[in-house]
């Protein structure tokens, strides 16, 4: 048969197609665009690209894994395939692993052929460049198609495919369709999509409920109040995304006690995955493909450092991209150039917002979140490696972890809870190199000279908002410290007449509130503890002018950042050599011969 005589037969066949009933129903359990009404806005507002007068070439719609991308290309491939206008259309699932030029190739040359049985089925004869395009262009015929591409992850690899086998890119000419989905609005935009992309929420709470529910089975909830409490609890733990709601509910479909309904809970509000049917490899080692799918390693470690944060927690971005900093993820590239790595780090903030693995906050575009269930993926991916995190942010403990707990850790977060006292011996954490303790108000006394022992490769600490009221003489021993939040709210610094002062601390510090430091008398202060962005708000330094000239800087821009602000000052506590301080509520602090005073606010 003739290639001519083939595509008659084609067209003969997607005619009769349109007297096709609906063959399938919807499955229960499972999300529809009925009634899930991000599903019902998004396919809206598809329809309104598609259909429009202007007419969007390339269509992207984009949004986390699990979320219903795929249910909306299928819902919106049948509305199309009962229009007798569009009868060349075909869909495709471009897996990573499988996506070739050939695959695609098939997808249009035997998708023409699929109606006209066995007999005629055609294939590929070649995988020669040349008789693939010459077979495409057979396929296609000159006549507009919808082209449906389902999961696509790498828009350079899909633009050089489509090439490869001579598809024609859409526009006002040929009036063809791309229409694709991806995890990532970036590829969307590097495929062309633009401003015509759909983004896909999450369900609302009732919608959610309703899912878990049909999942589970609803009159095993409503056997037993206590039962319908812990449902509540574990539906609401996976943040209106469908597929935790699905892989979730269908895991307790089997339980029947409430013994086993509060089991699970728990095991999920502890991340321990094994204990709930699906999660691992259902739920969890899907979502990570979004996290594999990440351009670098070094990316990939700046999103698992946000799971450091508690659950549903907003995440101030100039704070987050200061921890990346002082960890030293852009120490390769640009090195003491903190500028550039501090916008290096911003600009990785939206690359993580695009792969929708970060979300704008609510509060404000300065804050980012991280969706509950994405966190508990990245606290899983964490806990699966050498370098494990022990994360226990915001839960209201009253006590620290016990100190073998610390043990081993690469990361510690036990910021924003109720913690009184810390550990007086922390003996095995050499790779320690992030502690987060800010947020904790009842946290008071004395830090123990044997806390920070072990800590030798400690870089980033926080222990703002907190009220202890001395550091170890070890502090000045973390030779790797890049990052110290210990003065959050400290607007004055005077020190006057200390001859013997050497050092404030050997470090940078951060003193985003500070407006005047005035120093007198203290000829052996030979270093500020300051660099370009660490006083964002200093207005004016105060001391004598040979103090200043005596000044050792890092570097000369710090030097020029801060020579506008200094004026010359022309008035004994004992020897002095260095100050552990922390007052995260710290207004003003002035030492002198006469005067010791603290101000807090």
């Amino acid at each position: 048969m003739t290639a001519a005589a083939l595509l008659v037969k084609v067209r003969d066949a997607t005619t009769e197609r349109w007297k096709l009933t609906k063959l399938v129903e919807p499955i229960p359990g499972l999300p529809s665009v009925e009634t899930d009404s991000p599903l019902k806005e998004a396919l809206e507002k598809l329809r309104s690209i598609f259909f429009n007068k202007h007419k969007a070439g390339v269509i992207g719609v984009c949004g986390t894994g699990g979320i219903g991308k795929t249910t909306l290309l299928k819902s919106f491939e049948a509305e199309l395939r009962h229009q007798p206008a569009y009868t060349n259309i075909y869909r495709e699932e471009t897996s990573k692993e499988n996506f070739t030029s050939l695959s695609l190739s098939r997808c249009f040359i035997q998708r023409n052929t699929h109606f006209l049985g066995s007999m005629c089925a055609y294939q590929i004869r070649s995988e020669d460049p040349q008789n693939i395009q010459f077979e495409v262009c057979a396929a296609l015929h000159d006549n507009k198609f919808v082209l449906l591409l389902d999961d696509v992850w790498d828009g350079i690899k899909l633009k050089n495919i489509l090439t490869h086998i001579g598809v024609p890119f859409p526009n006002e000419e040929n009036k063809c369709k791309f229409i694709l989905t991806s995890r990532n609005a970036g590829t969307c935009n590097m495929m062309g999509a633009g401003d015509h992309k759909v983004k896909i929420g999450y369900l609302k709470e009732k919608e959610a409920w309703a899912l878990f529910k049909n999942n589970a089975g609803e009159m095993i909830i409503n056997s037993d109040p206590d039962i319908q409490v812990h449902a509540e609890t574990m539906a609401k733990k996976c943040g209106g995304l469908p597929l935790a709601l699905m892989v979730i509910g269908s895991a307790m479909a089997s339980k029947t006690t409430i013994q086993e309904w509060k089991h699970a809970a728990s095991s999920m509000e502890e991340l321990r995955t094994d204990k709930i049917e699906g999660m691992e490899v259902e739920l969890l080692s899907s979502l990570k493909l979004s996290y594999d799918s990440l351009p670098d390693d070094t990316i990939k470690e700046c999103f698992l450092y946000c799971c450091l944060y508690p659950e549903d927690d907003e995440i101030y971005k100039e704070e987050l991209v200061d921890y990346w900093v002082g960890e030293g993820f852009f120490d390769d590239e640009y090195g003491d150039e903190i500028d550039k790595a501090r916008g290096e780090g911003h600009s990785i903030i939206g690359i993580l917002k695009a792969a929708h693995l970060l979300e704008t906050g609510h509060s404000s575009d300065s804050y980012v979140r991280m969706h509950d269930v994405i966190r508990d993926m990245a606290l899983w991916i964490s806990g699966k490696r050498e370098d494990k995190f022990l994360v226990r942010a915001g839960l209201g403990l009253k006590e620290a972890p016990e100190p073998q707990k610390w043990s081993g850790n690469k990361r510690i977060s036990l910021m924003d809870n109720d913690i009184k006292n810390l550990p007086n011996l922390i003996s095995d954490c050499p790779n320690l190199s992030t502690l987060l303790i800010q947020y904790n108000d009842n946290l008071s006394g004395k830090v123990s000279s044997g806390f920070f022992q072990s800590m030798t490769n400690l870089r980033v600490l926080d222990l703002s908002l907190t009220n202890i009221e001395s550091l170890p003489i070890e502090l000045g021993w973390l030779t790797r410290l890049r990052y110290l939040n210990l003065f959050p709210k400290l607007k004055y610094i005077r020190l006057l007449d200390l001859p013997k002062l050497e050092s404030i601390c050997e470090h940078p510090l951060l003193f985003p509130s500070l407006k005047k430091l005035r120093v007198s008398r203290c000829p052996h202060l030979k270093k500020l503890p300051l660099e370009i962005n660490s006083a964002p708000d200093l207005k004016k330094i105060k001391g004598e002018q040979e103090w200043w000239d005596g000044l050792v800087w890092d570097d000369e821009l710090i030097k020029q950042k801060f020579v506008t602000l200094h004026n010359t000052w022309v008035c004994s506590l004992p020897p002095i050599l260095y100050i552990p301080i922390n007052f995260s509520f710290l207004f003003s602090i002035s030492i002198g011969i006469f005067s010791f005073f603290l101000i807090a606010w």
